[in-house]
């Protein structure tokens, strides 16, 4: 009987970068990973092992232990790894902590967010997550930004300025070749006055050889669901445009961390971010 091929997995997991005072906003990031596994419960141990792995880590930053790190660079510092791990190698900052101190005072796993299956291969237009926007009729519409407010027209994050930014960003370029595109579509409507409006984000893989090729494939993706779409709902989908384009700094592989978000909640709401195993989609699923 043949063995069991694994299959990728998307993982969400919330460390507190903050210092936790009651009353306050603290501030989480929130770290999108990718991996394989061969079934759900087999993920969701990996995910647990490698987070508690990496959490001192971010410990050592915290504490200022940490002279010489790489980075991953979305919008700002985001995972830190030891120097001798060469898979990991991005971009040096000999005087990373000074540069950037005061971004983490506190690095603590809170838990997994989330853990959902994707599929048995990944490649260029393939979807990894897809989830709810809900807007108040009324309010602000979420806006697809254009052009070079996206992030993948400066991958070296701010730690980078002028000319360094240029020759890093085009060294970038020239290693990584795969793209994050966050599409945004929008759904049927409610009827009744003050109902919710749904806005869907879609999270999908693009292989381009620069940004704008890249923001131009990740349009025409978009337009792509859209029309496959067309036809299967009373209501049609619209699509809205890009919310946000990131290159992926590191290669497509088990463990890779390819999407980093950093937020500010109440206190209060911490452990609401965590979901039980049970409730998480790859149980629920059943993959």
């Amino acid at each position: 009987m043949p063995a069991e091929s694994p299959s990728w997995y998307g993982a969400r997991l919330v460390y507190l970068i903050g210092k936790l005072r009651k009353g306050d906003r603290i501030r989480v990031q929130e770290d999108f990973w990718l991996l394989q596994a061969k079934g759900a419960d087999e993920a969701y141990q990996k995910v647990l092992s490698a987070a508690e792995a990496a959490t001192p880590l971010g410990q050592a930053l915290a504490d200022g232990r940490i002279t010489t790190f790489q980075a991953f660079g979305l919008d700002r510092f985001i995972s830190i790894f030891f120097p001798d791990d060469a898979s990991s190698t991005v971009a040096e900052f000999e005087r990373g902590p000074e540069r950037l101190k005061g971004t983490y005072s506190v690095y603590e796993f809170i838990g997994i967010r989330d853990l959902h299956y994707i599929g048995n291969a990944l490649g260029h237009r393939v979807q990894i997550d897809r989830y709810n926007v809900s807007l108040r009729r009324g309010g602000a519409l979420v806006q697809a930004r254009k052009g070079r407010g996206l992030l993948a027209f400066h991958p070296s994050g701010p730690a980078y300025v002028g000319r360094a930014a240029r020759l890093n960003d085009a060294k970038l370029y020239e290693r990584f070749h795969w793209y994050l595109a966050e599409e945004l579509f929008e759904g049927p409507t409610g009827q009744e006055q003050g109902a919710a409006r749904q806005v869907q984000a879609c999270l999908v893989l693009i292989e381009a050889d620069g940004p704008d090729q890249a923001y131009e494939l990740g349009l025409a993706d978009g337009m792509g669901r859209a029309e496959a779409d067309f036809g299967t709902r009373s209501v049609p989908t619209r699509f809205l445009g890009l919310r946000q384009l990131s290159l992926i700094t590191d290669k497509l592989r088990d463990f890779c961390i390819i999407r980093t978000d950093e937020y500010r909640i109440p206190v209060e709401e911490i452990r609401t971010l965590v979901k039980a195993k049970a409730d998480m989609r790859a149980f629920r699923d059943g993959v």
